[in-house]
């Protein structure tokens, strides 16, 4: 599906965009694979980034489908309660009833402690002890969070979504030195890249916008004062 050089009849009968996101979907629901990858997440947080902003900081994990954020919470507790006495919590957020990859039913509000949802998993991931959370199509754009440091992207990110979802980590807070996005697929690294590109772009036009209209500001100011002289 995805050679080097396919053939003229082999890329009439695939698309290779289409295949890998097929390729993908199905490697992202091995058991193994998640494991894996939700033990390098719980890992690097409880390595680097709870160090961050004075041990205040948070991480969020963007997964590709409701099932997969439904798997990674149930993966996340256990790791954290097997490996780290439970010494911090998670979140979890998506739309409706999804089944797990055990058939289990699950909604946010069964997930998380205190049956919270939608806005509610908002104030809750304000508290000092949830610091990571689990997000599918939720909270990827308009949600404010300072203390918000790691972003771990597990599914393809592009164009405007890109730029709406890393910037999440640029809000501002005492202390905040940095920020971090880690991708765990190739073709998230792209999206990542090409949005960090645009997004850098973006705040290079406004800050030379704002710098002119200061500049033209001091100017009027400075020639008013003149014609006052």
């Amino acid at each position: 599906l995805i050679e080097k050089n396919p053939t003229e009849d082999q890329k009439k009968l695939f698309e290779e965009k289409k295949a890998l996101k097929v390729i993908y979907g199905e490697l992202n629901k091995n058991a193994y694979i998640m494991l894996r990858k939700a033990h390098m997440m719980v890992e690097h947080f409880m390595h680097h980034t709870i160090n961050k902003i004075g041990h205040k900081a948070k991480a969020m994990v963007v997964c590709d489908s409701r099932r997969a954020a439904a798997d990674y919470k149930r993966l996340f507790d256990r790791l954290i309660a097997d490996n780290y006495d439970g010494k911090i919590k998670t979140l979890v957020a998506f739309s409706g009833e999804v089944e797990d990859s055990h058939g289990r039913k699950c909604t946010e509000a069964n997930m998380n402690d205190g049956n919270v949802f939608d806005d509610g998993i908002r104030e809750k991931f304000k508290e000092d002890d949830y610091k990571i959370l689990i997000v599918a199509e939720k909270f990827q754009t308009g949600f404010d969070q300072p203390l918000l440091h790691t972003m771990y992207v597990d599914r393809v990110l592009g164009g405007i979504q890109c730029i709406q979802t890393l910037s999440r980590l640029n809000r501002c807070y005492p202390g905040k030195e940095d920020t971090m996005s880690a991708a765990l697929t190739w073709l998230a690294v792209i999206g990542i890249f090409i949005g960090s590109i645009l997004l850098m772009i973006a705040l290079g036009w406004i800050t030379s916008k704002l710098w002119h209209m200061a500049a033209d500001h001091d100017y009027r100011n400075v020639s008013r004062h003149d014609d006052e002289d």
